[in-house]
């Protein structure tokens, strides 16, 4: 955004573009024969990763840079920047939850499938039998922070008492 990079933000027209041009959606370049996919456990019950594909390289990059899939930030963000609010694809349901465990998977071009929804709206990458060429753990899940509300139950509970009381 303004020239610099928003992780975590999804600007929706731009994704439906680099999908359905097989477009990396890093450098916007055309995708080779090897095609990332970042993919969550939700991706994989949903049956699809609503993410375009990238070129292995700028996978690797954006690991190394993205504080969400190199496991610097523990936590999905509460709300997207000001800045953004109106032109992302935010989900709300993750705000503020630990951030969950991401895989990068390769496939080739011919199991680079679109997954549409009921309406015919482009929903991502069908993951749904999509031959895997491998598949490499990003990132484990973040563990879940207690709220000091719930730490202080779970002492009580388990009749921990703080020593300077």
């Amino acid at each position: 955004m303004n020239g610099h990079p928003t992780f975590g933000i999804n600007f929706p027209i731009r994704c439906i573009e680099a999908i359905k041009q097989r477009r990396c959606q890093f450098c916007w370049q055309p995708l080779g024969r090897r095609i990332g996919l970042v993919v969550r456990p939700a991706d994989v019950t949903a049956g699809y990763v609503d993410e375009p594909g990238m070129h292995p390289e700028c996978l690797d990059y954006s690991v190394a840079v993205c504080p969400m899939l190199n496991g610097s930030m523990q936590q999905y963000r509460t709300r997207p920047p000001a800045a953004a609010e109106r032109v992302v694809s935010w989900t709300p349901e993750r705000a503020g939850h630990a951030a969950e465990a991401f895989d990068a998977w390769y496939i080739t071009p011919s199991g680079y499938e679109i997954a549409y929804g009921p309406t015919g709206r482009v929903l991502g990458i069908s993951l749904a039998d999509v031959p895997v060429l491998m598949k490499k753990p990003i990132r484990a899940a973040a563990k879940p922070r207690l709220s000091d509300e719930d730490a202080d139950q779970l002492r009580a509970v388990l009749d921990l008492l703080d020593p300077t009381d």
